[in-house]
């Protein structure tokens, strides 16, 4: 009996081992009597607490493997779990960093497609139109059915102190004229006016709506959470594209690529003639990782632009500095002829980013013109027509009740911040269609090697290498994005137009139906005379608009008139290359750039004439490509294309109702 239980405690030993060992990687941490973090940070206790500890069940068979085996469990997970609490901020800080920079990029990428929201603009109308005429209850409202984030985010409650009292301010003043007007009477101020001001509210409200209308579903969700004040204003139509910033047009050139599909590797240049080296350095800057040195670049050539001595010696080699003051250049000083040709010979193999050249392009168009002037100079024109007309209805005396003077003062701020805040988003599509034409030139300079007529263009981007067929490509890509670029406010310029169009064209029919006795109604001397003037400077920035996106159009033909000269050049160096390499100095300078182009090719190449013949193929399908892109995707304005004949047909139609009026009015009175 004592072997056979013998044996058998022996068997239970080897089964309770192999059953310890087994389990040890299910041993859990909870299940210890003691927390073994304490062990690791402090093993010293542990000492202390195993020699004060209780004695091990002794009817276990092997009570001190088993206490061996979860003591080692104990400290291996401890270690283990230590190294996690010391990894673990770490990695959640770089996962919400990657989720962050992931939920940026799906909304930024969900911007860069042009979505308009019909639903979303309605609705937008409707709580901004609700705010101008019940204010504070609209407020309530919005918060009631949005929440307080997206209420403030919307710029009703707590974004910014004096953006808040400006937005009440006018609101009061608003609600204010119209109920006074309505109840009080008057003598110098006609009804007319509130309806005028009615008006202007519902453009403005339009506006604004507009704005929500073409934002992303993605961006629109974030409304509702907190964001910065600086997030909100980028979208802003008056601070991110009537005066491009560097971050906007980071924005844009990357809205542009993706739409375009443009691979950045893909999209370099090389240049003919050395670059001035102020440009060389800043087309060098990586923007990408160094926006910081990019926005430092840009202020300093802000502040050189104002106070540099820019004007060119003869003989100097001009630079971007002077892209401002061309119009100011003395005459002998134009001559293509001038510039430095001591680099001539130099070879170029310093390729750039056409990334970096558009942006530079940006950045020059955006301190080479400024906001024109003359829109201060309307909204003060208007202020005087709105007082000499209550001085012509009054007679003698401007006024006669107390009230109308602070009426009239009401009625003078809101011209000046709700009249000329709608006005600037019209004459922000004559900067745009500015800014376009002023791409399409340099881009012009940059397929030139004839003399040029705009010397500005040609100093600061020189003529590229045609023969290299890349930097073509490059070309078409460039100046599709260049036309691309801020594609988003473009189409809200346009809508703004259309309505703006669609409601002086309006107020024009019954001003001419009253005139014409068709309608029967005694209008103010104000309503004539406001009416008319704002009919003429709609009328006027309308027609600029079509005049600028004639011209812009007609970059079509230039640009093929340049490629089929230099096809014309490449045809005659085909039969004889070697005699434009040969040129003398004597030469012209188109035949030079050539002779120099002809010299770049590889000499790998089994024959100069066959190259030639490539290039002169793919200068072909490059007319080709602009010929369908002026068919397909010219400059529209309110859904019409802009071109000279639409702009004489526009012409006709008004100098015959012109000459209609004038012919009626004469005889009539």
């Amino acid at each position: 009996m004592s072997l056979e239980t013998q044996n058998r405690k022996d068997d239970n030993n080897e089964n309770i081992k192999e059953d310890l060992e087994n389990s040890e990687s299910k041993l859990d941490f909870e299940e210890l009597p003691e927390d073994p973090r304490s062990s690791f940070f402090h093993p010293e206790k542990e000492d202390k607490k195993m020699k004060g500890a209780d004695p091990p069940d002794t009817s276990r068979v092997f009570p001190k493997l088993s206490q061996d085996i979860v003591r080692k469990r104990a400290k291996k997970d401890d270690k283990k779990d230590f190294l996690t609490r010391l990894v673990k901020p770490s990695q959640n800080r770089l996962t919400n960093a990657m989720k962050s920079l992931v939920a940026k990029k799906i909304v930024e990428r969900e911007e860069y497609e042009i979505v308009f929201s019909l639903s979303r603009t309605v609705k937008m109308f409707i709580y901004h139109t609700l705010f101008y005429f019940i204010g504070i209850f609209a407020t309530l409202l919005i918060l009631i059915i949005e929440g307080y984030q997206f209420t403030k985010n919307l710029g009703f409650i707590g974004m910014h102190l004096r953006f808040i009292i400006m937005q009440y301010s006018t609101q009061v003043m608003f609600i204010g004229f119209i109920v006074l007007v309505a109840v009080l009477p008057m003598k110098s101020i006609s009804q007319f006016e509130s309806y005028f001001f009615i008006m202007l509210m519902v453009l403005r409200s339009f506006i604004v709506a507009v704005r929500y209308g073409f934002i992303s579903n993605s961006r629109y969700k974030l409304y509702k959470s907190p964001v910065k004040l600086f997030w909100i204003t980028s979208d802003f139509l008056l601070l991110g594209w009537l005066k491009m910033s560097p971050k906007i047009i980071h924005e844009q050139i990357d809205a542009a690529k993706y739409r375009l599909q443009i691979q950045k590797r893909e999209w370099k240049f090389t240049f003919i003639t050395p670059l001035a080296t102020d440009i060389h350095q800043r087309l060098m800057i990586n923007a990408k990782d160094s926006k910081d040195a990019f926005e430092k670049i840009d202020k300093e050539f802000a502040s050189k632009m104002i106070t540099a001595d820019i004007f060119p010696k003869s003989g100097a080699k001009t630079t971007s500095l002077v892209a401002h003051a061309f119009a100011k250049m003395p005459e002998e000083n134009k001559d293509y002829a001038l510039r430095d040709t001591d680099e001539e010979n130099v070879e170029i193999t310093q390729s750039y980013e056409a990334e970096a050249i558009l942006r530079e392009m940006c950045l020059l168009e955006s301190h080479a013109h400024s906001t024109p002037i003359y829109s201060l100079i309307i909204i003060i024109a208007r202020i005087a027509i709105q007082i000499i007309s209550q001085f012509y209805h009054n007679g003698k005396s401007f006024s006669v009740y107390w009230y109308e003077y602070l009426l009239t003062s009401w009625l003078i701020v809101d011209i000046v911040i709700i009249y000329g805040s709608n006005l600037l988003f019209i004459i922000a599509g004559i900067i745009d269609f500015k800014r376009k034409l002023f791409f399409m030139k340099i881009l012009q300079s940059m397929i030139s090697i004839q003399k040029s007529k705009d010397f500005q263009y040609s100093t600061y981007f020189p003529t590229l290498n045609i023969l290299n067929k890349e930097n073509l490509k490059s070309w078409l890509k460039l100046r599709s994005a260049s036309l691309d670029l801020g594609k988003k406010f473009t189409y809200r310029i346009f809508l703004y137009c259309s309505i703006y169009l669609s409601v002086y064209l309006t107020y024009l029919i019954f001003l001419l139906m009253i005139v014409f006795r068709i309608i029967k109604a005694d209008l103010a001397i104000a309503a004539y005379l406001a009416g008319t003037f704002d009919i003429i400077v709609i009328l006027t920035i309308l027609f600029q608009m079509l005049r600028m996106g004639a011209q812009v159009n007609d970059y079509y033909d230039i640009h093929k008139g340049e490629l089929i000269t230099i096809k014309k050049l490449l045809f005659d160096a085909r039969d004889n290359p070697e005699i434009y390499v040969n040129l003398g100095s004597s030469a012209d300078h188109s035949d030079q750039l050539l002779g120099k182009m002809i010299r770049t090719i590889p000499r790998s190449s089994t024959s100069t004439s066959k190259y030639i013949d490539d290039c002169i193929m793919f200068i072909e399908i490059a007319i080709q490509e602009l010929e369908y892109e002026k068919a397909t995707k010219p400059l529209k304005l309110m859904g019409l294309t802009c071109s000279n004949e639409l702009l004489t047909s526009v012409y006709t139609g008004i100098a015959s109702i012109s000459f209609a009026l004038i012919q009626y009015i004469y005889s009539r009175y």
